[in-house]
């Protein structure tokens, strides 16, 4: 009920669609032609996945919670603590690090994939879009509000932040 986002995993074949209302992720294999449902935290909004590690991490608006599925069993194996409004998940797969943005909010949590421990940024706006250069290891924030792109450096977690056109809502790194 109420699909919010979409992610594939093109290593495995599986899409997964957040849905809010419900509070479950539809999982569905189209290597196997199947489908499941996993259920997750409270109004979840939000999905990324980490293709290296085959894990997928859900924002759920409502718990103030990532939720982790593994992707090859669709078991969820931890609902780590992010704060309130998770509203953005992105995963960095060279360093196993999950940034989330959280909506009013001006930090960011860093969960670390290995073992789910968290840390905040201080990043000083609320990110709207977030997109993650593996290669160079940096992270890029948009924000609506403060029409500003933000650059992460992800080694050290230093950042500029660079003046954008009026009110973006997206990002995409190649």
């Amino acid at each position: 009920i109420n699909p919010r986002a979409v992610a594939l995993n093109p290593k495995t074949h599986k899409v997964y669609a957040v849905n809010s209302v419900s509070g479950t992720v539809t999982v569905i294999d189209d290597a196997e032609h199947s489908s499941a449902t996993v259920k997750v935290g409270d109004e979840p909004a939000a999905i990324a996945i980490n293709v290296d590690t085959n894990k997928i991490y859900v924002g759920n608006g409502g718990s103030g919670t990532v939720t982790v599925i593994d992707g090859a069993t669709n078991a969820v194996t931890a609902s780590v603590p992010v704060g309130d409004l998770p509203y953005v998940v992105a995963v960095n797969p060279a360093t196993n690090k999950v940034y989330v943005s959280k909506t009013f909010s001006d930090t960011m949590t860093v969960i670390d994939g290995k073992n789910n421990r968290t840390s905040v940024l201080k990043v000083g706006v609320q990110a709207d879009a977030i997109g993650v250069d593996s290669v160079a290891n940096k992270i890029y924030l948009t924000s609506y509000e403060s029409n500003t792109i933000t650059v992460i450096d992800g080694a050290n977690d230093l950042f500029t932040r660079v003046p954008a056109d009026f009110h973006l809502w997206g990002i995409t790194v190649n």
